[in-house]
């Protein structure tokens, strides 16, 4: 199941969730600041920090090229690296789609200018 292929495949995978992540959640940064929308913290978060995300298949890829070619290392070991990768993989998918799709459910619209008080 471990093999360099699987793993490569794997970080393409988390890299390119985070890419998604993080213009999804810039699309919706625009709208609101068009819109005079409210942006929920996830998403905004998202937006601002979404760089630092490449930091976990970059870890995650080095933990695995080194395991791979190290023969000292069991096959147990080996597959229990590309599973978490595989679970990594899946929080990011996870996180990324509440992310980005929590201000479908989180609009909330201003009306006016503010001063309805006055």
């Amino acid at each position: 199941m471990f093999s360099a292929r699987n793993a490569v495949v794997v970080a393409i995978m988390q890299v390119g969730v985070i890419v998604i992540g993080v213009l999804a959640a810039g699309l919706w940064c625009h709208a609101a600041a068009t819109d005079r929308v409210m942006i929920p913290f996830p998403t905004l978060c998202l937006f601002t920090c979404g760089i630092c995300g490449f930091m976990i298949p970059l870890i995650w890829g080095s933990c695995a090229a080194f395991v791979i070619h190290q023969s000292k290392f069991s096959d147990e070991l080996k597959s229990l690296i590309f599973w978490l990768g595989i679970l990594l993989l899946l929080a990011m998918v996870i996180f990324v789609l509440y992310a980005d799709a929590s201000p479908f459910f989180r609009i909330v619209w201003r009306v006016g200018n503010g001063n309805e008080g006055e």
